[in-house]
């Protein structure tokens, strides 16, 4: 479940995500967009409206736990990482398939995207 709350404390919304954990969860710089790795493998992309949450969108999925998600800087690509030993590059704002970096001796734990 992922929940929304007041300066003050108060629920003021919340979203059943996924059956399962949540893994992961990455805010895009400008604040517009989260995206969610799902212990399911799903990689889902929330649209945030006027502090709204939005309806989660699934990008991609992994064959194993979705384990972190990060946003490039720019907010231009957005990569997952999951125990099926897949790093996922996406572009969130298109429908196209995600590019994946294989290679890996065992599962992602983590990722980061320099600066530059």
């Amino acid at each position: 479940i992922l929940a929304r709350f007041d300066a003050e404390g108060a629920l003021e919304e919340q979203h059943r995500l996924a059956r399962d954990l949540l893994y992961d969860v990455d805010l895009e710089a400008r604040g517009e967009r989260l995206a969610l790795a799902c212990a399911d493998g799903r990689v889902l992309l929330l649209a945030l409206e006027r502090g709204a949450c939005g309806a989660a969108r699934e990008l991609a999925r992994h064959g194993g736990a979705a384990r972190a998600v990060r946003f490039a800087p720019a907010g231009e690509l957005l990569a997952s990482a999951g125990l099926d030993a897949q790093v996922l590059l996406l572009d969130p704002r298109a429908e196209a398939a995600p590019r994946s970096i294989g290679d890996h001796l065992a599962g992602v734990e983590c990722l980061a995207f320099s600066p530059d």
